[in-house]
């Protein structure tokens, strides 16, 4: 495979270590230079690389497009790029669907990337090479139609390849073909290609296909027409296989989703740090400014000494909630258990027996929906202590408290809700302040209010997400989509 590549500086070298590391044998990297397009080059590349330090990613292909447009070109911007880079390619005229824009990153992901965009320039040259043969002359009996001739042609093409004619019959399949559409498939089975076709047709663009999944295998769809001295059309199907492609677009996509997180949680910690752990320090520093000036009663120095000391258990707080914060990014140790949710819960409500008992709660649960989990035993064990806390904490003094536990499996996760009938939120005001950390909405309860955003954290980690059900004065309930481990 040869790559030309422009725009990586030093970071070439890294990637080539990664193809080595990869045991990829017969990689070729050779540094392109824009000005002056060498159209010799581009036609012996498999592939061109625009890497992330490239200065107009757009004007480059444009200039080669001039010259090639089977070419496949791969942008690899970095993370914090690709957002403006794929604006750029997106408002720009004349790019071609054989560009791909897709993060760099410093593992082994971005090599399944380029293996797929090079194998997919020599499909687009194969395909070209095959409709420039088409034009011969051709016998007027379809049966000696040289689609026979075509067949050992096929049989070497890196794609799955069946020819057809117009009442969908199938004249010609490579064994790539026979794999993926069936072994069994015969040449004259009419239905099961006139399905095929059907089924996955974009509706909104006649004669494009939507990508389908067959076996765990994603693959792309392409037809193209052609006739011959006679005027009878035909038609070639080619089935491109995408599945490395879409598996490694997926895991960068999770990247990016953990970059942006990142980002957010960066900024939560600058504000956290520069707003609230101001208010405790400046009131220390103030009352003990006061303090140390003298000639002050020793009942005031006192009272100044406790609010010292509030200040203090306040930035405490606040620090050992950013440190609780910070740990739930770390990659769990615990072990995987198949857990019963009832064992759960019968736990926790142990260790809040007496405050349950004294506020007369009604705790009452139900799952038959779903009776076990394999989880993390902590997180399940967080997750139904901080839902049963907040539960106790936001209680309506006017009636005793119930809270209502349940189960269900939904598609592919087991849904946890847990129903309460407290003061309730007010989610038009809060809903996007709700899971932030240290955000709190009421004065009921003391806290750090970072209780819910943990809750999320953790959940969302395992690749799961809540939803929220709530009104004031009505109690609220969390509907809790756990993603289970297989």
């Amino acid at each position: 495979m040869k790559i030309s590549y422009i725009g990586f500086g030093e970071l070439i070298d890294s990637l080539e270590s990664r193809f080595k590391k990869a045991a990829i044998q017969a990689v070729d990297f050779v540094e392109f230079v824009d000005s002056g397009v060498n159209t010799e080059t581009l036609k012996e590349s498999d592939l061109l690389l625009i890497g992330p330090l490239a200065v107009n990613p757009v004007k480059i292909i444009h200039n080669i497009s001039r010259h090639d447009r089977l070419l496949a070109i791969v942008i690899l911007p970095f993370p914090e790029q690709l957002v403006k880079a794929k604006q750029a390619i997106l408002f720009s005229p004349g790019i071609g669907t054989n560009v791909l824009i897709t993060a760099y990153s410093a593992d082994d992901s971005v090599i399944a990337v380029l293996q797929n965009a090079a194998r997919k320039t020599a499909q687009r040259r194969s395909f070209s090479r095959v409709q420039q043969h088409i034009s011969m002359p051709a016998p007027t009996q379809v049966n000696h139609f040289p689609v026979k001739n075509l067949e050992v042609f096929f049989e070497k093409l890196p794609v799955c390849a069946v020819i057809y004619d117009e009442n969908e019959v199938i004249l010609s399949l490579n064994s790539c073909a026979k794999e993926v559409l069936g072994k069994h498939l015969t040449h004259s089975d009419k239905h099961y290609l006139h399905e095929f076709l059907s089924v996955n047709q974009d509706k909104a663009n006649p004669g494009q296909y939507e990508p389908v999944e067959i076996n765990g295998r994603f693959l792309d769809i392409k037809v193209t027409s052609f006739s011959d001295e006679n005027k009878e059309r035909f038609n070639i199907m080619l089935l491109n296989d995408l599945t490395d492609k879409r598996l490694t677009e997926q895991k960068l996509h999770e990247r990016i989703n953990l970059l942006e997180i990142a980002n957010q949680d960066m900024e939560q910690f600058i504000n956290v740090v520069s707003h609230d752990f101001k208010t405790p320090i400046t009131s220390i520093s103030l009352l003990t400014e006061l303090i140390l000036k003298g000639g002050m009663p020793q009942e005031k120095q006192l009272e100044f000494i406790k609010k010292i000391r509030q200040s203090s258990d306040n930035l405490k707080a606040l620090l050992q909630g950013l440190i609780v914060l910070i740990d739930t990014k770390r990659v769990p140790s615990d072990k995987l258990e198949h857990l019963k949710f009832e064992d759960e819960l019968l736990f926790i409500m142990k260790q809040y027996e007496d405050l349950l008992q004294e506020i007369n709660a009604e705790v009452v649960y139900d799952f038959s929906g779903r009776e076990e989990i394999i989880y993390l035993e902590a997180h399940l064990k967080s997750l139904i202590s901080n839902m049963l806390s907040n539960a106790v904490k936001y209680r309506s003094a006017e009636r005793q408290l119930r809270i209502v536990f349940k189960t269900r499996q939904e598609k592919g996760y087991v849904v946890l809700s847990v129903k309460d009938n407290g003061i309730g939120i007010d989610l038009k005001k809060n809903m996007d302040k709700l899971f932030n950390p240290f955000k709190r909405f009421t004065n009921q309860a003391s806290g750090t209010g970072l209780g819910l955003s943990l809750i999320k954290r953790m959940i969302e980690r395992n690749g799961g997400y809540v939803e929220v059900l709530s009104s004031p004065g009505e109690g609220t309930e969390f509907i809790i989509f756990l993603k289970e481990y297989t």
